[in-house]
């Protein structure tokens, strides 16, 4: 988010494919899509169920919509 906020698109967009590699289930829960990947395939990253219970972002926050968009 913060290299999107401060206009480094390129960065950004590299560490949102790293982001999505280390955790799949993330941008698709900030997002509030439906995962991709079903759970099984072992690739949603450690702290699954600690995000689902803790990560306090979503693309409905006035701060966050236009990174949601960028994202989407």
């Amino acid at each position: 988010m913060t290299l999107f906020k401060t206009k480094r698109l390129k960065l950004a967009g590299h560490k949102a494919i790293e982001t999505f590699c280390s955790n799949a289930y993330l941008l698709d829960y900030f997002l509030q899509l439906e995962p991709r990947l079903a759970p099984q395939t072992g690739v949603y990253g450690e702290g699954y169920e600690y995000l689902v219970k803790h990560f306090d972002y979503n693309k409905d926050q006035e701060e966050l919509v236009d990174f949601a968009a960028w994202l989407s």
